[in-house]
């Protein structure tokens, strides 16, 4: 399956909600901590872009992990770090910023 399933219009400021599995099946995510197949289910991991400012969350037991940062603050946080730990989890960097580039499609090219 490619990331294109995967993928579905981001919209100014709407929240894109995605399932664990599916993000750990395309190795975005690449460590789920302590959390049990079961908590698991319940945690929405989501993007949202308001204007040029990109947020990642995580909403996990009541708790929100929430990292935002511009096109550019991504692309320099991923040229420093392999890996980003939000919550319990950890974003493999390249593969999240691939996933933000196919949904929003600007991720790398500034106007």
């Amino acid at each position: 399956s490619s990331l294109e399933a995967l993928t579905q219009m981001g919209k100014e400021g709407k929240e894109i909600t995605y399932a664990v599995k599916k993000l750990e099946n395309f190795g975005i995510i690449v460590d789920v901590g302590d959390a049990k197949p079961r908590e698991l289910k319940k945690v929405k991991v989501y993007l949202k872009r308001v204007e040029d400012e990109y947020t990642l969350g995580v909403k996990q037991s009541g708790e929100v992990y929430e990292q935002t940062a511009t096109a550019e603050g991504l692309r320099e946080f991923a040229q420093n770090h392999e890996f980003l730990e939000l919550g319990d989890f950890t974003f493999e960097m390249t593969a999240l910023l691939g996933l933000i580039d196919k949904t929003y499609g600007d991720i790398f090219n500034d106007e």
